[in-house]
């Protein structure tokens, strides 16, 4: 049953509002507390990944709180204004490391905005060039992409940062992979 609500918050965290109230939760005996969804309020640091698909794409948010990973699933909107690394307080119903969050800004509350990215000077990069088995084609030779991404593209960035940020690196390639 546990892992029925599991999947039930991971496809609609909107369930979150027929969750068990904090009194009908405490009036259970406290054997079967552990397997029902609990209303909780926890401090932490958030993760970001973004998770690209064959269809679509999603982002994916997790909270590190003590020693503890939780992973985050909004009801409403994701929350677009919040970045990797930010210290947030998250209220919302825990069901072992889920937390179904309402989404909106009484239930998220930045305490400590993310660090700032480390964006100035050198941009070491790995460039992996792939085909795929079925269509081995290869566009262009490792020189090309080297002269346009460390070239072109770097010179870009450069005078785009006003001389702060450049890119440097190593292209790898070609690698012949399955097709998915």
């Amino acid at each position: 049953m546990q892992q029925l609500l599991v999947s039930i918050i991971e496809q609609n965290p909107a369930v979150i509002r027929l969750a068990l109230s904090a009194s009908a939760r405490a009036a259970l005996p406290s054997a079967v507390q552990a397997y029902v969804e609990e209303e909780m309020e926890l401090d932490g640091e958030l993760e970001i990944l973004h998770e690209d698909r064959d269809v679509g794409s999603r982002y994916l948010y997790f909270l590190e709180s003590g020693s503890a990973r939780y992973s985050l699933h909004f009801a409403n909107h994701e929350p677009t204004h919040l970045l990797t690394g930010a210290k947030i307080r998250v209220r919302g119903v825990r069901l072992e490391t889920m937390l179904a969050v309402g989404g909106d800004t009484t239930t998220v509350q930045t305490l400590a905005p993310a660090p700032l990215p480390n964006s100035f000077g050198d941009q070491r990069t790995l460039v992996i060039l792939v085909n795929f088995r079925d269509n081995p084609t290869q566009l262009y030779t490792v020189d090309f992409a080297n002269n346009v991404f460390f070239g072109t593209t770097s010179n870009f960035f450069l005078e785009n940062s006003y001389q702060q940020t450049y890119l440097s690196g190593v292209i790898k390639g070609w690698y012949t992979i399955e097709p998915s």
